[in-house]
């Protein structure tokens, strides 16, 4: 979780990662989704996000109650969509598209 953080160094990276990966079969990036207003209903998974061929899960909670809590911080998140493939940029224009995309209605 150390590359959430915007500040962290190369060299934490190095310390929690210290070998190139050379077995690697893609790419993959992770979304947190948070809800767009104050008042949601249901969890609803954009059709562009479900059906794209890079769409690997999620773990997406239902809302258990209408009052979602104000956004505090990077990271105030009700969970993960996750993508894996073979193109970086695809996997890019995925994260900055889900930016727009409301997953709680």
């Amino acid at each position: 979780m150390v590359v959430f953080d915007l500040n962290t160094t190369k060299r934490e990276l190095t310390h929690v990662f210290p070998k190139e990966v050379v077995d690697a079969n893609g790419f993959a990036g992770c979304f947190g989704a948070c809800p767009p207003c104050q008042v949601v209903g249901r969890l609803e998974i954009p059709e562009e996000t479900e059906n794209h061929p890079y769409f690997e899960s999620h773990e997406l909670t239902t809302p258990v109650e209408e009052t979602a809590t104000k956004r505090t911080a990077l990271g105030t998140h009700w969970g993960m969509a996750y993508f894996k493939g073979e193109d970086t940029h695809t996997i890019r224009d995925l994260l900055e598209r889900s930016e727009g995309l409301d997953f709680y209605v």
